[in-house]
């Protein structure tokens, strides 16, 4: 038996500047792969599923603004880019109890400013 690769269910290609995604919506059937470029991309994927759990959410999103920067987008561009991710519903609610970064003294006032659509985090009130 040989060792298999860690499953990654977002990866950057920095070769290409795009977000890798396993499209989760037709798992486990097919193992479909989508290359986006944008962030407007990004962002219909998470909004329709095609990337699913609150790590993997985060991880699309921060890529999907590197992959506009990587680009060469404006900072008016990247701003709205920025407004465009951190405003989706997906991005309002994170569950990351159990997760290590959450170990990390300032991680919840860090997300709270990182994200100022995240309503709640672990099911408590962000403030």
């Amino acid at each position: 038996m040989t060792e298999r690769e860690v499953l990654r269910p977002v990866l950057y290609d920095d070769r290409k500047d795009e977000v890798r995604l396993l499209d989760q919506r037709l798992l486990p059937a097919e193992e479909t792969w989508l290359a986006l470029v944008t962030a407007d991309e990004v962002a219909d994927a998470i909004r329709t599923l095609a990337v699913r759990g609150a790590p993997a959410i985060g991880v699309a999103a921060a890529y999907g603004l590197a992959v506009e920067a990587r680009r060469g987008a404006s900072p008016e561009r990247l701003r709205a880019a920025a407004a465009l991710l951190a405003g989706l519903p997906a991005l309002r609610e994170l569950y990351l109890m159990g997760n290590p970064a959450m170990a990390w003294p300032g991680a919840r006032a860090y997300l709270a400013a990182a994200l100022p659509a995240l309503a709640s985090l672990d099911g408590a009130d962000v403030t």
